[in-house]
């Protein structure tokens, strides 16, 4: 039997020794929280640049100006807006990256339900084999 490329990805992973007793090992733990971290800053440097952006298109009225040490303290400050907006799920850019790369690395929820029912399945196969029998018809 001929298994396409999702399923052969699926195989791979079912076949892998990071599965142990029906759960991904901490390795794949740690890959998730690697993936979130990475995502969150993604998106925080995105909205740093954003924000930099829109600091860019206000003109100054000249009125009042700190000069290099004011332009220094907004860098500072809308970096770390920037960090504040991400952790709290600002724009969704994040979690949108997050969730693509758990699917490319076959860690999403989807991919463990598929392994948790595999192995039921296969724990299930095994039992039959013992189980006796029982014919109603008689």
């Amino acid at each position: 039997m001929k298994l396409d490329k999702v399923g052969q990805d699926r195989q791979k992973l079912l076949n892998s020794n990071s599965i142990q007793n029906g759960k991904v090992s901490n390795e794949s733990e740690t890959k998730k929280s690697e993936i979130k971290k990475l995502a969150k800053d993604f998106e925080s440097i995105f909205i740093d640049v954003v924000l930099k952006s829109m600091r860019e298109t206000v003109q100054k009225s000249g009125f009042i100006d700190g000069g290099n040490a004011e332009d220094m303290y907004q860098s500072m400050l809308d970096s770390e807006y920037s960090k504040l907006m991400s952790q709290n799920d600002g724009t969704g850019l994040g979690a949108m990256l997050e969730k693509q790369l758990l699917r490319l690395e076959n860690l999403d929820e989807q991919n463990e339900n598929f392994i948790n029912k595999m192995k039921a399945k296969e724990a299930y196969q095994q039992t039959k084999s013992w189980v006796p029998k029982f014919d109603i018809n008689e």
